[in-house]
């Protein structure tokens, strides 16, 4: 017997709100769930997957777009895009991509470690990153 999830247990495993597993089907993000008769939604093990694979790239910093291209693909047969070229900058795109965010969280992470050692010591720890990123403008 095949396997079925409830969109509350994809929820909890995923980590992902059931609101956004909605709408990331809605948004052809990941395929549709199988409907049972009384209406509800039922992911098997592979839309699972598919759910944890996009929860993933999103917590990487890609964006939606992106990510439904990645998962998807394309929706014409005879792909345009399978070409070696198109593959390649294609990767490297996303590699700019994550390059940038992983620079951007250093950042964060320099920032945050001079606030912990130095100061100011204020709970509005986002002003104080808005402030000093203003000064070094």
């Amino acid at each position: 017997m095949m396997e079925k999830y409830s969109i509350g247990q994809v929820s909890k495993i995923s980590g992902l709100p059931a609101k956004t597993i909605r709408f990331y089907e809605e948004k052809g993000v990941i395929e549709g769930a199988i409907r049972g008769e009384n209406g509800y939604r039922y992911y098997n093990h592979a839309r699972l997957e598919e759910i944890r694979l996009v929860k993933y790239a999103k917590d990487l910093g890609l964006p939606l777009t992106e990510i439904k291209k990645l998962n998807r693909g394309c929706d014409k047969k005879n792909c345009p895009h399978s070409s070696k070229e198109y593959f390649d900058k294609t990767i490297s795109d996303y590699l700019k991509i994550l390059e940038d965010r992983i620079k951007q969280m250093n950042n964060l992470k320099n920032k945050l470690a001079g606030f912990q050692k130095s100061g100011p010591y204020c709970c509005d720890i986002l002003h104080q990153l808005s402030i000093s990123d203003q000064k070094e403008r």
